[in-house]
């Protein structure tokens, strides 16, 4: 009977990294950490309250992910990849179009939502260990259209580890 692999654990709501094969095991990539979150939000509690750890909502909330399934028959589904939502939620208002996200009998609009900070500051959210993602930081004010140019065109690095 073959060992069982060998495991990784962080946080609350653990993150389980395990080895595929006979290697040790690799955590994915992290774009964001807990206390960057919570610089702003004092507790992160979604979902009734049970997950509390941003590194767990990237299980979920990937990029094959759309609220769809929840979704009436001819309703446009919206992404529900943890990038696409973070940015939605936290652009709000600014935003030129309606997001409204269906989890369940939840309805949710975010269109009403502000940031305090100035989105244009990556680094208020986002780590700068991972190379490809160092290099897209602005460091300087550029136009929200620019801004949003460069997160579609990022879109498919989402699903690289």
């Amino acid at each position: 009977m073959p060992s069982p692999p060998r495991c990784a654990t962080v946080g609350f709501n653990q993150a389980l990294y395990f080895a595929v094969g006979k290697g040790d095991p690799v955590a994915r990539r992290q774009v964001v950490s807990q206390a960057t979150c919570t610089d702003c939000h004092e507790k992160m509690m979604l979902h009734g309250g049970i997950r509390q750890n941003v590194e767990y909502c990237v299980v979920c909330h990937n990029p094959t992910v759309t609220d769809s399934g929840v979704r009436k028959a001819n309703d446009t589904p919206e992404s529900t990849n943890f990038k696409t939502l973070i940015h939605k939620i936290h652009t709000g208002s600014d935003l030129t179009t309606d997001s409204v996200i269906v989890h369940g009998a939840s309805v949710n609009n975010y269109n009403d939502v502000g940031y305090v900070g100035d989105r244009r500051d990556c680094a208020a959210c986002h780590l700068p260990a991972h190379p490809r993602q160092a290099s897209s930081f602005r460091s300087e004010a550029e136009p929200r259209s620019n801004l949003e140019k460069a997160d579609s065109a990022s879109s498919q690095a989402d699903a690289e580890p």
